[in-house]
């Protein structure tokens, strides 16, 4: 009996031991074509290094996207590496973007469908690239306060048709839920016109009547005094700051909560 209780646990090791050396070498070969490095101590860093360029490279291609790049937009890109992580980090993804702004080496072209722009295939192919790099091991909130952050830098002097054809891009490429993309559009999408250059451009979270409040809310214009509570019940206890403990998304998420209670407020008078 002993002998044969002996034999199964040996089975079952053996068994195990199989699984884990079969995951360790698929896991091995997907790291390998996706950054063509072996071994496993330097995919780690490899990861956070494509991270960091991904995250480099789009916010070049969003600051790009209307021809120039700003100097305000430049600054505001400053802080927020500097807040958002460690200083040996923020330097180095700063250093990065300055390379891309010195090269200069991409003109982000677009083709123009009434009043919406749409990216051309290779500035679609490149928003894409850096995105996917940019994603890589972030976590869904990661990549929302990543997004939150592009419109931010994006809106320091108005957030252009452009560079929301850009951005809208990388919502996509970074799976974005249905609600996220609802908050973004009721923030953000919010035409306005140049009269002097008769060019149609997006304000930065400008309300725009009743039907701002209803889309921050995720919620369609008229809906009932029960639906805005409830979705706004939902949503305050979601983006609540103390919900999460990394201090980037503690900030991300306190802007969400102001935007929810204040669009409440305003629905419930």
């Amino acid at each position: 009996m002993g002998t044969l209780i002996l034999s199964t646990l040996l089975h079952v090791a053996g068994l195990l031991v199989v699984t884990a050396i079969f995951v360790y070498v698929f896991n091995l070969i997907v790291e390998y074509r996706e950054y063509g490095v072996i071994p496993l101590s330097e995919l780690k860093k490899k990861r956070a290094l494509a991270n960091s360029k991904g995250l480099a490279g789009l916010l070049f291609l969003v600051m790009k996207a209307d021809g120039e790049v700003s100097k305000d937009e430049v600054v505001k890109a400053f802080y927020y590496f500097k807040e958002a992580y460690p200083k040996k980090e923020a330097d180095n993804i700063y250093r990065m973007l300055v390379s891309e702004i010195e090269a200069d080496s991409y003109v982000v072209t677009f083709n123009k469908v009434g009043a919406e722009y749409q990216l051309t295939p290779k500035t679609f192919a490149l928003v894409s690239e850096y995105a996917r790099n940019a994603r890589n091991g972030l976590t869904d909130e990661e990549r929302y306060a990543v997004v939150e952050f592009l419109f931010a830098v994006a809106s320091v002097g108005g957030v252009s048709a452009k560079e929301w054809a850009v951005i809208c891009k990388v919502m996509e490429c970074f799976y974005l839920r249905k609600e996220e993309c609802d908050y973004f559009c009721a923030c953000y999408r919010q035409y306005k016109t140049d009269a002097k250059q008769g060019s149609t451009d997006l304000g930065a979270a400008v309300p725009d009547g009743v039907a701002f409040y209803y889309g921050v809310l995720g919620l369609p214009v008229g809906a009932s005094p029960d639906e805005v509570k409830a979705a706004y019940r939902m949503l305050a206890k979601k983006y609540h700051p103390d919900m999460v403990q990394d201090e980037l998304l503690k900030t991300v998420y306190a802007q969400k909560f102001k935007a929810v209670n204040d669009a409440y407020k305003h629905l419930r008078a």
